[in-house]
């Protein structure tokens, strides 16, 4: 076989959506003849821990664990907070920051140039630069982010000319907090030039949807290529009708920050409750994941506590049940600039779920044009309260009537292992 060095920062133990993409393509690269070689940090500082995913790499997968060196013990110690507490962006909290945050921010924006493992690119390339003369690879992939790794296989690129593919999961200096980093004029221009070189120098240039392309093309002024995120079918647990909530139950998974707590659908839940009979008795709403405080006042305020079962976070494998049994898969975009490239990752495991979906976000956006092709749901914009109620009252006449369910037409195409067959088909293009 060919072999892939694929350089990540999130790998199991780490949990959260950043693993999921590439611990899928490593489990099934083999099947298209090549062999991944896994280059990841040794003891992060990551934001959630799964120890279960490791039961995902393959046998006889070389992983590399190198040492790295991150400011979030500094971060902690000056913010106050525990050694044991993991570091969740302050940009992501609606309470207002501290001095000491805030001070903090500046430092992440203007001096972690692109991100807090900026302190890893140099030895990293060091390393690898050695490695690969006695452990040669065909070709590097690089995903981001952090940014970090793409600078890392420009480095290792720029000494040894190994074909490089640069994934980006999410955009850089179109991320939605960009403009959070309170950054520098200088600052500033560092980051683009750095995004510049990448996607330039870069032999190829993945993203994982489409307006992203439509940016990162007028960045690089060449073709972007599309590969979205998608659902393994070796983690479904296909639920019986039967095994699935007695209630009327709305499931969120996943981070459930100030950008995603969307007023319109609380206050939508509150007037239904008023207008519907049998409602509010019926109404479950399920948060799987951190939660920021807004919307635990959004849930306050709307006298929705008795209605709102939080759960901090659950292991891949559970969560993925959960989705199977509930009523209604709840799919909330972050409400920024970027929202109609959006496209989170849970969005295909929602769809191999096979339960309806009701998204909030940019009805012309990239999420919304998947969910209406499958026909697995129906999206309302985010301040579009009485669309939310319109979609909300459709389902549960439905659930009552016992008839809620969707099509999820064509998304065979979205299987991590066809997904990965793409990626294969980029890394034979760069090595012939």
């Amino acid at each position: 076989m060919k072999k892939v060095l694929v350089i990540t920062y999130y790998w199991p133990p780490s949990g959260g959506s950043g693993v999921q993409r590439w611990l899928k393509c490593v489990r099934y690269l083999r099947d298209f003849g090549w062999e991944p070689v896994v280059y990841t940090a040794l003891d992060s500082e990551y934001p959630v821990i799964d120890a279960s995913l490791a039961q995902e790499i393959p046998a006889g997968v070389e992983v590399i664990r190198r040492p790295i060196w991150e400011p979030y013990k500094l971060y902690k110690r000056f913010t106050g907070q525990k050694k044991e507490q993991r570091v969740v962006s302050g940009f992501l909290n609606a309470q207002k920051p501290s001095l000491s945050r805030r001070i903090s921010m500046w430092i992440r924006g203007n001096v972690f140039i692109p991100d807090a493992r900026k302190f890893w690119i140099r030895p990293s390339i060091d390393f690898l630069v050695d490695y690969l003369q006695d452990h040669p690879v065909d070709a590097i992939i690089s995903t981001g982010p952090p940014h970090s790794m793409h600078l890392i296989a420009r480095g290792v690129k720029r000494k040894t000319g190994i074909p490089w593919i640069a994934d980006f999961r999410d955009p850089w200096t179109n991320i939605d907090f960009y403009k959070e980093l309170q950054l520098s004029g200088w600052a500033d221009r560092k980051h683009h030039r750095l995004e510049k070189s990448v996607v330039t120098e870069a032999d190829r240039v993945v993203v994982v949807g489409n307006v992203m392309r439509e940016e990162f093309e007028v960045i690089s002024g060449r073709k972007v290529d599309v590969i979205t995120n998608g659902y393994d079918t070796a983690d479904l647990r296909p639920q019986s009708k039967a095994a699935r909530d007695a209630k009327f139950s709305l499931l969120h998974v996943g981070l459930l920050n100030v950008h995603r707590n969307h007023e319109a659908f609380w206050v939508a839940l509150r007037e239904l409750k008023a207008e519907i009979p049998g409602f509010a008795e019926d109404l479950e709403v399920r948060l799987v994941g951190k939660a920021d405080v807004a919307a635990a006042e959004s849930i306050a305020r709307n006298g929705m506590e008795t209605q709102v079962t939080m759960v901090d976070y659950l292991p891949h494998g559970e969560a993925v049940v959960q989705q199977g049994r509930a009523q209604v898969l709840l799919l909330s975009i972050n409400n920024t600039p970027n929202a109609r490239g959006v496209i989170t990752g849970k969005i295909f495991e929602y769809l191999a779920s096979g339960r309806p979906i009701l998204c909030i976000g940019p009805e012309d956006g990239d999420a919304a044009h998947i969910i209406h092709a499958a026909q697995a749901g129906l999206v309302a914009g985010f301040e579009d309260k009485e669309k939310l109620k319109s979609h909300i009252a459709h389902y549960y006449a439905q659930f009552r009537a016992d008839t809620l369910e969707v099509q999820s037409l064509g998304i065979e195409a979205f299987s991590r292992k066809a997904l990965t067959g793409n990626f294969a088909d980029l890394l034979e293009a760069i090595t012939q």
